[in-house]
């Protein structure tokens, strides 16, 4: 269980120890003196010596990736992100260690968009690995032997995901997917194969099975039974639209009009929408 904060509530001090094993001692490691703030993650380094603690100010616009001996408590500040407004959502993906020990991984919204990173365990940005007007939605998974990052992004449209490899050099960024909908790819040990989930608004969980360079193997479930089942109840499609609201914001939305729909003919709405922050 855990505790959480409620109105008129002091919120709960966080602390982090390691445990020596073979010692039976813990240590405090240091995340610095404000109370006030949150630990997002905590995360090893390719060191087993070395802790990594995401650390956000209480606004959120303010997020350290410190490192911290786990025999002595002491830490630093590996890298620091700064926003006038908000950090984006810091997820389990946030933060990837190389195993080669010498760089890692973030993703970022300091360009506007969520994007990947690549920086050197002094904290010195190599390289960005990403870029363009959409966001990097996951890392699916990373073949260091070949230096690629194969990732999921919205780069076509906000309403699809598709998958694309990219290479740590830089050289390499390509789209594997070929169906438009929702891709989520699921990586073998060493990124070789790959098992792809694919759905759409008509179309129902579509598995099938890859090379890494997105060439098909074969197919594992086509979920045709569903399909014809659910042509049974002939239900209108979904249909998309966009609407551009009072500020100039370009909003999508999608709509399923009722069976027998009359243009003519008025119809109760039911109406569901998001706020954000994503």
């Amino acid at each position: 269980t855990y505790k959480y904060p409620k109105a008129g509530e002091q919120n709960s001090v966080v602390s982090i120890y390691c445990y020596d094993l073979a010692a039976a001692k813990s240590t405090k490691m240091n995340v610095g003196d404000e109370d006030n703030q949150y630990i997002a993650r905590i995360k090893w380094t390719t060191d087993p010596n070395k802790l990594a603690m995401i650390r956000l100010n209480r606004l959120q616009n303010q997020l350290d990736i410190l490192v911290a001996n786990a025999g002595t408590g002491e830490s630093y500040a590996l890298y620091t992100e700064k926003n006038d407004r908000y950090i984006a959502e810091v997820t389990d993906e946030y933060l990837t260690f190389l195993a080669n020990g010498k760089q890692f991984i973030i993703t970022s919204e300091k360009d506007g968009y969520n994007h990947l990173y690549l920086y050197d365990m002094n904290g010195k940005q190599v390289r960005q690995l990403t870029k363009g007007s959409w966001d990097v939605t996951e890392i699916a998974g990373i073949d260091e032997a070949k230096g690629l990052v194969y990732y999921q992004a919205a780069a076509i449209s906000p309403m699809q995901r598709e998958l694309y490899v990219t290479s740590l050099n830089g050289k390499i960024n390509k789209k594997l997917s070929t169906l438009a909908g929702t891709n989520h790819a699921t990586f073998s040990a060493g990124c070789k194969y790959y098992i792809n989930f694919f759905s759409s608004t008509s179309t129902p969980t579509f598995i099938t099975l890859h090379e890494a360079s997105g060439k098909q193997i074969r197919l594992l479930e086509d979920n045709s039974a569903l399909q014809e089942k659910v042509k049974e109840y002939n239900l209108n499609p979904k249909e998309f639209f966009s609407f551009t609201t009072p500020e100039g914001v370009v909003l999508n939305g999608w709509m399923i009009k009722p069976v027998g729909f009359n243009e003519g003919t008025k119809y109760p709405v039911f109406m569901t929408q998001y706020s954000g922050p994503g």
